[in-house]
């Protein structure tokens, strides 16, 4: 699984398929070097639209509520922490 699930998410496992075809169930919290690349590729190639993925900026001053905001999981995607020079 990657990617984060929407909060309070569920999901329904069949367990002895789990454990009769030895399957291993691994949540990853960050991407894979190929992933990565896949990634920084589409971007400079222009086929992703990374600032559009931002739906929250805060202050370094403000980091605290941004981890906060982050750790709510309500309607984020990706929150970028900055300084305030660079806020705009």
């Amino acid at each position: 699984m990657f990617g984060v699930p929407t909060k309070d998410a569920k999901l329904s496992v069949d367990m002895s398929k789990v454990y009769s075809k030895e399957i291993t169930i691994t949540p990853s919290y960050a991407a894979s070097d190929s992933d990565t690349l896949d990634a920084l590729k589409l971007i400079q190639e222009g086929k992703t639209n990374v600032k559009s993925m931002i739906t929250h900026k805060f202050d370094l001053v403000d980091s605290h509520n941004a981890l906060e905001y982050a750790h709510q999981g309500n309607d984020s995607m990706k929150i970028i922490i900055t300084n305030s020079e660079t806020l705009n």
